[in-house]
């Protein structure tokens, strides 16, 4: 999205960068061509003629381009065009040329006329402000001097002709199957014809696949990922058991906690690490001592439907100790946005509050300091060894919030 590319050291398995990045997605003995998409704008292709550097314009998004004898055809989702001659497309003035569009940015200030090509084809039913599924072209390809397309529907996708400006399938190559590409992914996507990579998704999280065409075949790689993608559904009764069993390993002697213990120890537990990539650190009210935090790792329980809780652990790495904990009661993310009853959501996680709070009753005996404001209860015990369990309930309209505290006081 930023222009930055790589290229694949295959002796040292190594993506490397590469320093300078255009827009070229055609060449050939003739032409250099660029695109550039200007998202709600639209955008332009141009040809540049390697002879003389004079450029010639049309509108069209970043398509993919296949060339038959001296015919070019430019493939986008919807639409298919041909270009008999490139010099006969709008010429371009010195300030709309690619070089300075790209260097100024002004890419809506100027339209090009519409002339020099064909347009063989043209999904007429397509409204672009409408992001739901529609019928598309995934991709084209010459083949015996024909061009031909991968055609794309909800239930399968299709090898195609055009006939009469239609898409005609005439064989099936996949059932049930979703091809992508990154908008911004359309540099050398078919850079001298030769070859483009298509990639596919199935309802199957965990598989994907590749194409690839060789002579008169196409043929389907899956590649199946067996690493755990997303957390599973331990219930209530397995979710507790494991915060039990954290109090145990917390509480032994916490302010001497490894953190590859606990590390090896939510893994025991079959835990989901939701680790960021980022540190995080804590406030002072967590951190008494002022300990040095400089690394954490952090595990989801996905309850059930309703309810998941996520546990950090913020760490010293030079001595490998725990200095904080953090556990959060939240509600359960789902792909999709729900509306469902809050009233009942909110005593959900009351009645969840109370048994947490009576395990830890049974763990701790009876707490320091209790607040049982209606909507905002919390109970605070501090053990032997000067350590503060704090757990508070947070209920507010369609919010609703669990967080227990463990640190070592001053």
């Amino acid at each position: 999205m930023d222009k930055q590319s790589y290229y694949l050291d295959n002796t040292n398995l190594k993506w490397n960068k590469i320093n300078k990045t255009d827009d070229l997605i055609w060449k050939d003995k003739d032409f250099y061509t660029y695109s550039l998409g200007f998202g709600e704008w639209g955008g332009k292709t141009w040809f540049k003629d390697k002879k003389t550097d004079s450029q010639y314009v049309l509108e069209s998004t970043t398509p993919l381009i296949n060339k038959i004898d001296n015919t070019y055809y430019l493939t986008n989702s919807f639409q298919v065009l041909k270009i008999d001659n490139p010099k006969k497309l709008t010429k371009c003035d010195s300030d709309v040329t690619y070089e300075n569009i790209e260097k100024t940015g002004k890419n809506c200030s100027w339209y090009s006329e519409s002339k020099g090509y064909e347009v063989i084809y043209k999904d007429e039913n397509v409204d672009y402000f409408d992001f739901s599924y529609h019928p598309s072209i995934v991709s084209s390809f010459v083949y015996n001097d024909e061009l031909l397309h991968i055609f794309e529907t909800d239930t399968a996708t299709y090898l195609s002709r055009i006939v009469n400006n239609k898409i005609q399938p005439f064989e099936k190559i996949l059932d049930d199957v979703k091809f992508y590409n990154w908008h911004f992914s359309y540099r050398c996507k078919n850079l001298n014809g030769s070859n483009e990579l298509l990639k596919f998704k199935t309802s199957n999280d965990q598989i994907y696949g590749l194409t690839t065409i060789k002579g008169n075949k196409i043929y389907a790689t899956v590649l199946v990922n067996d690493f755990e993608l997303k957390p599973k559904t331990l219930g209530k009764e397995r979710s507790n058991e494991i915060f039990e069993n954290r109090l145990k390993t917390i509480l032994a002697d916490f302010s001497k906690l490894p953190l590859t213990k606990v590390e090896s120890k939510e893994k025991e537990w079959k835990t989901f690490d939701i680790t960021p990539n980022h540190k995080i650190g804590i406030g002072d009210s967590w951190n008494p001592k002022k300990y040095d935090i400089d690394t954490n790792k952090s595990y989801l329980v996905v309850e059930d439907s309703i309810i998941s809780n996520s546990i950090m652990y913020y760490a010293t790495k030079k001595t490998d100790l725990v200095r904080a904990i953090t556990m959060n009661w939240e509600k359960t993310q789902t792909d999709r946005i729900e509306f469902g009853n809050e009233k009942s959501t909110s005593e959900v996680f009351l009645n969840r509050f109370n048994d947490l709070v009576l395990i830890l009753t049974n763990e701790l005996g009876e707490p320091n300091s209790i607040n049982e404001e209606k909507k905002n209860q919390s109970f605070v015990w501090t053990t032997e060894n000067n350590i503060n369990v704090e757990i508070k309930l947070s209920r507010q309209d369609n919010y609703n919030n669990i967080r227990m505290v463990v640190y070592e006081r001053k």
